[in-house]
């Protein structure tokens, strides 16, 4: 249903340079931006409720999305999606 937001939830920055939001998101299509939307879509109040609690649910997650190390690193691995991982 919702596929379109993959690339939402995560920003792949270089952590040793000032932080650029042009650079580090390119068309908006990241989570950092993905947030600030999705705050002004809530705030809204012409905006339908079910648009608005569709904004909210992915405000919350999104804001979880942030503060999870891999979704905001700078491996260029999407977010931590490409990292491989072994288990046993």
């Amino acid at each position: 249903r919702f596929s379109y937001s993959y690339s939402w939830h995560y920003q792949n920055v270089d952590i040793c340079r000032p932080f650029d939001q042009q650079a580090a998101c390119k068309d908006g299509d990241c989570v950092s931006a993905q947030i600030e939307r999705n705050a002004k879509l809530l705030a809204d109040e012409r905006l339908p409720v079910r648009e608005r609690v569709t904004a909210l649910a992915f405000l919350a997650h999104l804001v979880g999305d942030l503060h999870m190390p891999l979704h905001a690193g700078d491996r260029g691995d999407r977010g931590g999606n490409d990292f491989p991982v072994a288990y046993g």
